[in-house]
């Protein structure tokens, strides 16, 4: 799924964009507690920290994003012998922050409301750090509606509970309704990605956002249940009729914050089943708040340098190059010579290599994690695999267009 705002509309007005919160008092303010990141301002140098981010991978469990961190610092070429990289939050037990190289993995809970106050703070830290040209990227699950499980979903826009594109909530006692438009660029180069990666299918597609797991998506097996199985396949076919393809509690939220403040958006969503038991894993929930806990230093991030070592080029690693087509590891790809240099996606990312290039790792990292953390898939609102219960069972049905 990808945001756009007015500051975003195309990629080419993203380039050279700084993170800027849709909040004035922001910049004024001595001092910015980020309390349930745990980090300040005042305590931690942010620019130091995070300022050459370029992709915020976000989802639900803190284990899948710690995985998810050490699974890219192994394609990026930077998980050197003795590499590690610390949960960022361990102060709290609210989130978990893991950071490898420009790509920054955090868990966010489950729901618009703890994704909200995520992205809240996790946006004034990319402000803080002066963070530019950054993309946003959701991980997490998914229930697909006529979709085969181990599809991809490539969100062209986030809707509610009614199939309209917006997002309601009620501030200071009035209600306030955004818009849940994305990123319509972002979107194709990411279906350009999908190209390259036919191992699973990919669809571009609208995702619906509840507020609610059970009821709210037509579930038949909560304490709850006030429809009936015909109500919640006609509700599926409706759903299905005006262009949605998967079900999830998030993406709304990102859609619109990230939107509000300029931020291209990728929410992508996981699902690891073969079936509804294996939809419910415990969350790992990171140590407790604890007195005298020691401050992350930035080394402490994992920050790189331009120059690493890695297998490929010696003493130095190769850059990540993309041009006109997606390289594969120490080969050129068809149609991808430029200039008469060949395309090479190597390990060893540098602060100087071209983002795209980092977008195209990323998708082929999420798709392999399907193989890596489950039977059945994964999904992503930027690359998304889809939950599909069997037809009858009190989940998510598989339907027939």
């Amino acid at each position: 799924m990808a945001s756009s705002g007015s500051q975003t509309k195309t990629r080419g007005n993203h380039s050279g964009h700084f993170v800027q919160p849709a909040n004035p008092n922001v910049a004024t303010m001595p001092e910015d507690v980020l309390y349930h990141l745990s980090l300040s301002t005042s305590t931690h140098d942010l620019p130091a920290m995070f300022g050459d981010v370029k992709f915020v991978c976000v989802g639900g469990s803190p284990t899948r994003m710690e995985a998810f961190a050490k699974y890219m610092a192994k394609e990026l070429g930077l998980d050197h012998p003795g590499a590690e990289y610390p949960n960022i939050c361990a102060g709290t037990d609210r989130y978990a922050m893991f950071k490898v190289g420009p790509v920054l993995s955090v868990s966010h809970g489950i729901g618009i409301p703890s994704t909200s106050v995520m992205l809240h703070e996790v946006i004034k830290l990319l402000y803080h750090a002066r963070c530019s040209d950054v993309t946003v990227i959701r991980i997490g699950t998914s229930g697909g509606i006529g979709l085969e499980p181990g599809s991809v979903v490539v969100t062209q826009q986030a809707v509610d509970a009614s199939f309209s594109p917006m997002f309601e909530q009620m501030v200071l006692g009035k209600r306030v309704v955004q818009r849940t438009d994305l990123d319509q660029e972002l979107a194709k180069e990411l279906m350009q990605c999908a190209t390259d990666l036919p191992e699973f299918p990919t669809v571009l597609a609208k995702t619906m956002c509840t507020s609610d797991f059970y009821e709210g998506q037509g579930r038949l097996d909560g304490a709850l249940c006030s429809y009936t199985e015909k109500d919640k396949q006609d509700y599926l076919r409706a759903a299905h009729a005006a262009g949605i393809r998967n079900i999830e509690m998030e993406s709304s939220v990102l859609a619109a914050m990230c939107s509000a403040c300029g931020i291209p958006g990728a929410p992508g969503t996981a699902p690891h089943t073969t079936g509804p038991s294996c939809a419910h894993r415990p969350a790992w929930t990171p140590p407790s708040r604890r007195p005298g806990w020691p401050r992350m230093h930035p080394s402490a991030v994992g920050s790189q340098s331009d120059e690493c070592a890695g297998p490929l080029g010696g003493s130095r690693c190769r850059r990540i190059v993309r041009t006109d087509g997606f390289g594969q590891h120490g080969r050129s790809h068809p149609g991808s010579q430029q200039k008469g240099a060949s395309c090479h996606m190597g390990p060893g990312w540098t602060s100087k290599s071209p983002p795209e290039s980092l977008l195209w790792v990323l998708l082929r990292v999420l798709q392999e994690l399907v193989s890596t953390f489950c039977a059945g898939a994964w999904v992503a609102i930027v690359e998304e695999k889809v939950e599909c219960a069997q037809p009858g069972h009190g989940g998510l049905a598989s339907l027939s267009p």
